[in-house]
């Protein structure tokens, strides 16, 4: 991917959005669909504009696609989206996030009334 000007994401879904993470981490544009767990991302780290609505026809994204280039050089909004994504879902993040899930629940074990 390091030799790519984007990232094209031709279905209408990825649960996960594991593409757009690594697009984000190239510094890439990912054109797609603002769907499934790309959506979510993409709304969470506020960065949409290379993205089209889940009933976008061909032709839009074949339209966004054609302004990959210039989404490329707008490495300022990418930059922040990257640490943005960094912080929301890093490793550290999610551990952390277990972490208070766990306690919360063998607190509320121990003591139920609290």
């Amino acid at each position: 991917m390091s030799k790519s000007t984007g990232v094209l994401h031709a279905a209408k879904s990825e649960p996960l959005g594991r593409i757009f993470l690594e697009a984000i981490d190239y510094n890439l544009p990912l054109v797609g669909y603002a769907s499934g767990g790309i959506g979510e991302i993409a709304k969470q780290i506020g960065y949409t504009d290379t993205l089209c609505a889940h009933d976008a026809s061909p032709q839009d994204i074949l339209d966004k696609l054609s302004q990959i280039e210039t989404m490329s050089q707008q490495q300022p909004n990418w930059i922040q989206a990257k640490e943005l994504a960094k912080n929301i879902f890093s490793i550290q993040k999610y551990c952390n996030n277990l972490d208070i899930l766990l306690n919360d629940n063998l607190v509320s074990q121990q003591f139920p009334n609290a």
